[in-house]
């Protein structure tokens, strides 16, 4: 994922620390709010062009300084079913909650554009197969997984988690459609989140993710 902070002058999100409070469903771990601070600082666009900025800029507008559902690494993405690779960045991953009814609130504000980009957060691995075919009739196109990990999980083998990362369709893809992503997530037993990577404040754990 490429993000950038909106203002990479103002501080970034904070990370969570080793005495922030952990979730116990399974989820991961709490956002370390704090009110003197920015919860989120969103994207500039995310790949600069006119109309995804106008998306971004409309999100945060509708969040807010909302609680991050989950600060994250990546552990490794993954290639086949039983094959991964190493992550391409080293950021941190905000993964701010979301739901159907605010990404078209979304839309309206920008003018008829859409989020570029929004994923589900799974507390199971799900078949690359099975993730493709979950966004079937949705507006969105299934584009990769990754294994992430809480940062303010500090156990020896932290909880795995899975980020299942979709983009938006082109308009002309058949497998497009109006579908609810809320019940696209419910599927899975996931939350449909909205990432943002930011640069990370602590170094990335190893782990062998295969």
């Amino acid at each position: 994922m490429a993000f950038y902070a909106y203002n990479s002058a103002r501080e970034a999100v904070q990370s969570i620390g080793s005495n922030d409070r952990l979730r116990t469903d399974g989820v991961g771990a709490y956002y370390a709010y704090d009110a003197t601070h920015e919860a989120v600082q969103p994207i500039n666009g995310l790949s600069g062009r006119p109309e995804e900025t106008l998306a971004d800029e409309a999100l945060r507008q509708v969040v807010g300084n909302r609680r991050p559902l989950l600060v994250a690494g990546e552990w490794a993405i993954r290639v086949t079913d039983i094959t991964w690779k190493p992550p391409s960045t080293a950021d941190e991953l905000t993964l701010l909650p979301i739901t159907d009814r605010e990404v078209a609130q979304v839309k309206q504000a920008a003018f008829g554009h859409e989020l570029p980009m929004i994923a589900l957060l799974a507390p199971r691995l799900v078949g690359l197969e099975e993730a493709e075919g979950a966004f079937v009739g949705t507006p969105y196109a299934f584009d990769h997984m990754a294994a992430i990990y809480a940062i303010g999980d500090r156990r020896p083998l932290p909880v795995p988690m899975f980020l299942l990362v979709a983009r938006l369709r082109d308009a002309e893809d058949r497998d497009g459609g109006t579908g609810a992503l809320d019940r696209t997530a419910a599927t899975l037993g996931a939350r449909l989140v909205y990432p943002i990577s930011l640069p990370r404040r602590s170094p990335p754990r190893r782990v062998d993710a295969t």
